[in-house]
């Protein structure tokens, strides 16, 4: 539906200066703003926003409720009026990250910044000015929100870690995606806004946009680490049962293929039938580990040593290995 006039109770200038988003706004650029503004609705299942497409327009929720798909899935829900829609692929003329259905019949007041941007001719810098401002006060508080979220999955406990490796791909797909297409380009954004025009809800997105940044970075190289490792075969050679149920909660949801040797003859039948990727022992193992593969023809597997001594105590064997090994500290200290 492209109409851009319906039967509504509500006024588009009446609607606009009701708007928090607008308050700052002068009012030679409201008239602007609200001849290039219109109300639209949007029938049950219909997309406002379609992932991977282009969008110029901003959209602010008057009444329904809507659905953020990522990849097909659901992933949130908005129903608070006056909600803003479409502003990250405005800002970064980016295709959209998500796609937004209407969960119910809708109604939107839409913001045409094409045309805006042609009836403000000489004026755009300031309008545009103007405009990442009041972003900012509506992105700070999203990501607020999304900083909450983060560290919610930072601190979740490794008991609960097996629920969150059912849903943890599209999570932290969805916060890669952020991090690299939204978080880095908003900042840079935020960054001009402050030199050229300073203010304090510039201040406070970019203080916002920073805190997201350093949650959700380590994250996504986390999830970078974790896809590298699927698919791969591994063996745990570890006799110490409580560092074998942390290993199988860590790598339990990596997708790797992952076997466990408790003692020496489990780790020798191991070692004999098949070959690996990645070889994770204790200190008491690393001998026959380091044994086998100086007489082995397999191809070379990648080598973690876990210990609580000091390195400089296995030198010598491992001088045998054709490669350093990644060595994982179990020391208490650090």
């Amino acid at each position: 539906m492209t109409q851009r006039d319906f039967n509504s109770p509500i006024n588009v200038e009446t609607t606009i200066r009701s708007m928090g988003f607008f308050k700052e706004f002068p009012e030679e650029f409201l008239h602007k703003l609200i001849n290039a503004s219109y109300f639209r609705k949007f029938n049950l299942k219909k997309p406002i926003l379609t992932q991977g497409q282009k969008n110029t327009d901003l959209y602010f929720l008057i009444v329904g409720k809507l659905g953020v798909y990522v990849d097909n899935k659901l992933v949130a829900q908005l129903e608070q009026k006056g909600e803003l829609i479409g502003e990250m692929s405005v800002i970064t003329e980016q295709p959209c990250s998500a796609t937004i259905l209407a969960e119910t019949p809708i109604e939107t007041l839409v913001v045409d910044s094409t045309n805006l941007m042609e009836l403000l001719d000489q004026e755009k810098e300031v309008f545009q000015h103007l405009l990442y401002r009041a972003y900012a006060v509506v992105l700070s508080k999203k990501l607020n929100a999304t900083n909450q979220k983060a560290k919610f999955f930072e601190e979740v406990s490794s008991n609960a870690m097996k629920e969150v490796h059912a849903t943890h791909n599209l999570t932290f797909k969805k916060l890669e995606h952020v991090y690299e297409r939204n978080l880095t380009t908003l900042k840079s954004l935020l960054e001009r806004a402050q030199s050229e025009t300073p203010s304090p809800s510039v201040t406070t997105a970019l203080q916002e946009a920073n805190k997201a940044i350093d949650i959700i970075k380590p994250m996504t190289k986390q999830f970078s680490a974790e896809k590298d490792i699927e698919s791969q075969r591994v063996l745990l050679a570890e006799t110490n049962r409580k560092q074998q149920t942390t290993a199988k909660l860590a790598l339990g949801g990596t997708g790797c293929e992952l076997d466990i040797a408790k003692e020496e003859q489990e780790l020798s039948e191991a070692l004999q039938s098949k070959s690996y990727d990645i070889i994770l022992v204790s200190a008491d193992l690393l001998s026959q580990v380091t044994h086998f593969l100086s007489t082995s023809s397999q191809n070379q597997p990648r080598i973690v040593l876990m210990t609580t001594d000091e390195i400089s105590n296995y030198f010598d064997q491992l001088h045998q290995l054709p490669s350093l090994p990644n060595i994982v500290s179990r020391d208490d200290n650090d």
